[in-house]
């Protein structure tokens, strides 16, 4: 038994571990009401369309989580834009837009010749990288997510589940 525990000696192990872990905490929060609400697919596009941002933020030498959440947030726009404006269904505009921004985003990396981190790296992360910075990083994104569930737990509920009632109420 000993060699599993072995695995954990070096600190660069013990910090992907805490990392992790912390991440678990964040996700099955937020992972718990996108299911419920039936917008995984949306989700797992919001991940690959942050590649643009990721790139550009690498790229220009500022914060990539900075870029994803820019990036995020525009193809979030994208989605309500395309679907409100156009007789185009909601999750075909998730799609298109999947799609698109994740095409632009390896694009981006791929044309330019200047570009200083490995394109897995960006695509997938690197774990075993983590520093003490990000661990703090992560714990305060996780402190945030957790006070919000709590916070805003009654509002969340009954937008998932009687989103009619939600609206009577005053809480969408």
């Amino acid at each position: 038994m000993s060699f599993l525990i072995d695995a954990f000696e070096p600190a660069f192990m013990q910090r992907a571990l805490i990392g992790g872990l912390i991440a678990v905490i964040a996700t099955s929060l937020v992972g718990t009401w996108i299911v419920l609400r039936g917008l995984a697919f949306l989700g797992d596009a919001l991940a690959h369309g942050v590649i643009p941002g990721v790139a550009l933020a690498v790229l220009w030498g500022f914060n990539p989580a900075l870029g994803a959440f820019i990036s995020a947030l525009v193809m979030s726009g994208l989605v309500t834009v395309v679907s409100n404006r156009t007789t185009v269904r909601d999750d075909t505009a998730i799609g298109l837009l999947f799609v698109g921004m994740l095409a632009l985003g390896v694009t981006m990396i791929s044309k330019t010749g200047s570009f200083k981190t490995d394109v897995t790296v960006v695509l997938f992360g690197d774990s075993l990288g983590i520093t003490n910075s990000d661990i703090r990083n992560q714990i305060i994104y996780t402190s945030i997510v957790i006070i919000c569930t709590v916070l805003l737990y009654r509002p969340f509920l009954a937008l998932t589940f009687n989103e009619m009632k939600a609206q009577t109420l005053g809480m969408s």
